[in-house]
């Protein structure tokens, strides 16, 4: 595959192989491995130019293609490689953690009323009967 013409401001070409950030903010911060498809100048506020890259994510569909800035986009490296790996740990941590959250874990000790009189009970987590 022949890399496509970088243009003047640009760091990336199309067709070059990159890491690109999560474009959604609302979902955690990794790097995935990704491709430039097509590279954009469009004006901003005051009439200046900024650039904005097609990204295509690997092992994805099309449809998941997102237009991105510069600051979004890595150059393949071994230093930002290893950047990705730790944002992928950390955030395989911070699923772990969060899925284990939505389990609700009895505590040592519980309060409860009983139905017939409004008596506050603590329960100190053991279901064994002592009244046998």
């Amino acid at each position: 595959m022949s890399k496509g013409k970088k243009l003047r401001g640009t760091c990336f070409s199309a067709e070059d192989r990159v890491l690109c950030y999560e474009p959604d903010p609302t979902k955690a911060r990794v790097l995935y491995d990704s491709k430039v498809v097509e590279v954009e100048y469009s004006k901003e506020e005051r009439s200046r130019k900024a650039v904005k890259y097609l990204i295509h994510f690997n092992g994805w569909n099309r449809s998941w293609d997102r237009w991105v800035t510069e600051d979004m986009i890595l150059e393949i490296t071994k230093e930002n490689k290893l950047v990705q790996k730790r944002l992928n740990e950390e955030a395989k941590r911070k699923s772990r953690k969060r899925s284990l959250s939505h389990f609700d874990f009895p505590s040592a000790k519980r309060r409860f009323r009983s139905p017939s009189d409004q008596e506050v009970f603590t329960s100190d987590g053991d279901d064994d009967d002592d009244d046998d």
